[in-house]
Formats: structure tokens, C-alpha cells, sequence
């Protein structure tokens, strides 16, 4: 990860600018993952249930959006 200084991260520009008529979502989260800058999620906020999923995040903007894939492996997921 590219940190300055300040412990900011540059994020990525997208080589393009979106348009969702002109690229579909399934199309466009390749994309970000293939352009986008990958973060690891590895930080536990409980410390009486210590498991921790494999999650990370892919974050891009095109100058006008930013954009964020977040990615969960585990076994089980409960989304509200």
C-alpha cells in the first residue's frame, strides 16, 4: 500500500469515466478489483470472539465517484 506521510493512501483512478448505461455492475466490479487499490479488513473490534473472516476491500474513484468492492470469505454471513 502506498502511504504517505500522513498515513494517507492514494486511491486509483479508474482509466475510465462510468457510466451505468454503458457498462453493467458485474462488468464494472471487475473493473475495480482490476484497477482498484486492495485493502486487507483484518481489524477486530470484540476481543471475547476472536474469529475474523477473510474480508478485504477494493477502493477506485473516476474523478467524479468513488468506488468500493468489499469481498467476505467465510462459511456463514448474515446481512441485515
Amino acid at each position: 500500500m502506498n502511504m504517505n506521510e500522513n498515513n494517507a493512501v492514494t486511491i486509483p483512478i479508474l482509466p475510465f469515466e462510468y457510466t451505468p448505461s454503458a457498462m453493467p455492475p458485474d462488468e464494472l466490479q471487475r473493473e475495480i478489483v482490476n484497477h482498484g487499490l486492495p485493502l486487507g479488513i483484518d481489524k477486530i473490534n470484540w476481543n471475547d470472539y476472536p474469529y475474523a473472516p477473510n474480508v478485504t476491500a477494493h477502493l477506485a474513484h473516476d474523478g467524479k465517484q468513488l468506488f468500493c468492492v468489499f469481498s467476505v470469505n467465510e462459511r456463514h454471513l448474515r446481512v441485515r
